[in-house]
């Protein structure tokens, strides 16, 4: 068993059995030194505890030591996260994410390759294709948050949680933050073409060559209509879903927090997250010209080398959106985690 104990403010673990009798021997842990382990509902004197606590069933709590003892709540946790301020350093991320890949990228490309193999099966029918695009793939989405973050915190690969998305308390709230995505995002298209078909600019017969300066200005100012709220609510409800499926969060919950959380440095966060498309599509810039260049097969379309190159550099993303999630919403002194 793993103990992990309070420092001042600071949580420290976890620290293995024999380890923590030595701790003892030593007086390091005294009677008043808030401990935690698997078993306990909150951080408790360890002068308190009669013996070993029976295993239970629910994650320890969303509090840090120095509220122990205190009601918790995700309420109060998301209340310590917006009083928290954070560091983002994209160079300390890229780091990290390059790390992470060293020692675990065949799992978390694995894992990427299995949860898109199973919505190309959902796809193969053109009902079940809508249903998986526009209810199910953040579902799918937060089963590889979930299975990357468990790599990030513990090491372990537990691919059943690939699929921790359709469990309860996490389903529904998936579902609801994808169609409430998209249905922000199909609003503002809504919009653009309302512009443009009140702007007459653009007539019968249109074609791209035979643009003319003006109907060039009208598709920019259209295309800042959807672009422009589109990426500003996409940067910002981005770690909805890591929300729900790492803390249960309700999805309106995890919506506001993901949004007031980003926008307290949204740069940073915007730049970060557009590295990591960069990062990941970067191969594509090579292996596609390279593939038609030597009449590989699928080369001349680029079609296959997209998707080999795609598969190879995606876990890139995925890392470097874990490191993200984990500085943003990561309290100072937050206990750990079922399973850390």
């Amino acid at each position: 068993m793993n103990w992990y104990y309070a420092k001042g403010r600071e949580r420290v673990g976890p620290v293995p059995e024999p380890e923590w009798e030595r701790l003892v021997r030593e007086n390091e842990i005294g009677p008043q030194t808030l401990v935690w382990h698997d078993g306990l509902e909150q951080w408790t004197p360890y002068g308190e505890l009669s013996g070993p606590a029976e295993p239970v069933d629910e994650e320890p709590p969303l509090a840090d030591v120095a509220h122990a003892g205190q009601p918790t709540s995700l309420d109060h946790f998301a209340s310590q996260l917006r009083e928290s301020d954070y560091r983002l350093s994209l160079r300390a991320c890229t780091r990290s994410a390059f790390r992470l890949i060293g020692r675990a990228y065949w799992p978390i490309a694995g894992a990427a390759l299995l949860v898109l193999l199973v919505e190309a099966l959902f796809s193969l029918h053109p009902f079940s294709s809508a249903i998986v695009t526009v209810v199910l793939s953040e579902v799918f989405l937060g089963g590889l948050y979930a299975f990357i973050l468990h790599i990030m915190r513990t090491g372990e690969k537990e691919i059943a949680l690939l699929f921790s998305g359709f469990a309860r308390g996490c389903l529904v709230h998936l579902i609801s933050r994808s169609l409430w995505e998209k249905g922000v995002i199909l609003l503002n298209l809504l919009v653009a073409k309302m512009v443009l078909n009140a702007s007459g600019v653009f007539e019968a017969g249109f074609t791209p060559e035979a643009m003319t300066p003006e109907q060039a200005l009208m598709l920019l100012f259209v295309g800042g209509i959807i672009l422009i709220p589109s990426f500003y609510y996409v940067v910002c409800w981005t770690f909805a879903t890591p929300l729900i499926i790492d803390y249960r969060m309700p999805f309106g919950q995890a919506m506001r927090l993901s949004r007031e959380k980003v926008l307290q440095h949204p740069w940073r966060v915007s730049f970060g997250i557009s590295l990591g498309m960069v990062m990941a599509l970067l191969p594509l810039v090579v292996l596609v010209p390279l593939a038609g260049l030597l009449n590989l097969p699928g080369g001349k379309e680029g079609v296959a080398p997209f998707f080999l190159a795609l598969g190879l550099s995606v876990p890139f993303f995925f890392a470097m959106f874990a490191v993200m999630y984990e500085i943003i919403f990561t309290p100072p002194a937050r206990p750990p985690q079922a399973g850390e």
